[in-house]
């Protein structure tokens, strides 16, 4: 009776040890690490506008998600995967950006539309998103990573070297609920909503 008492302690505690040292490889293992890609295959597939519930099992999905909300891509992308005129946005040239870079500027920037800022709708993660990098010394060692909605310049080379104009400054919302599903990502992603 002892013996089997010892034998199942044993086994519980090696199950238990082995949930626990799972190496962060492993973590990632169901959507694979982010390449750049943006697909934006999931929205149509899932039944497009007329649908309520979206379901993102990779990091690429993810990146179509921002792309749709922002209306534009990252100047890094690899690659844009389904119906590219989900990304769309409206230009506004003069655009006045007062308090920028210490002064009042003005500058031509990129509205989301917002078909596409998913108001009344549910996105769903369903997988643990590895967004292909890792963040050491200041730096990304990674695709670039574009936020979910918000005020930002596209493109950030132009706005790191000191440049303020035409570096594409764009402004979205996502309006929706973002339900991550206990899941995890090694990186950050920036989700910007109007009115919360």
């Amino acid at each position: 009776m002892f013996r089997k008492k010892l034998f199942s302690l044993l086994l519980c505690t090696a199950l238990v040890l082995q949930m626990i040292c799972v190496p962060q490889a492993a973590v990632y293992a169901d959507s694979g690490k982010w390449d750049g890609t943006v697909d934006l295959t999931w929205y149509e597939e899932q039944g497009g506008a007329s649908a309520s519930d979206y379901y993102i099992s990779t990091p690429a999905e993810l990146a179509g998600l921002a792309a749709m909300v922002n209306g534009k891509v990252s100047q890094d992308c690899k690659k844009i995967i389904g119906n590219k005129k989900l990304i769309k946005c409206t230009k506004v040239d003069n655009f006045s950006l007062t308090g920028a870079q210490g002064g009042n500027q003005s500058d031509t920037i990129y509205i989301g539309t917002s078909e596409y800022d998913f108001m009344g709708k549910t996105i769903h993660i369903t997988a643990d998103l590895d967004m292909g990098g890792v963040y050491k010394n200041g730096k990304w060692s990674g695709p670039n990573w574009t936020p979910i909605g918000g005020k930002f310049p596209m493109d950030t080379r132009s706005y790191q070297k000191g440049e303020t104009k035409n570096v594409q400054t764009i402004e979205s919302f996502f309006n929706g609920v973002l339900d991550g599903g206990g899941h995890n990502g090694n990186r950050p992603c920036g989700i910007y909503s109007r009115g919360l």
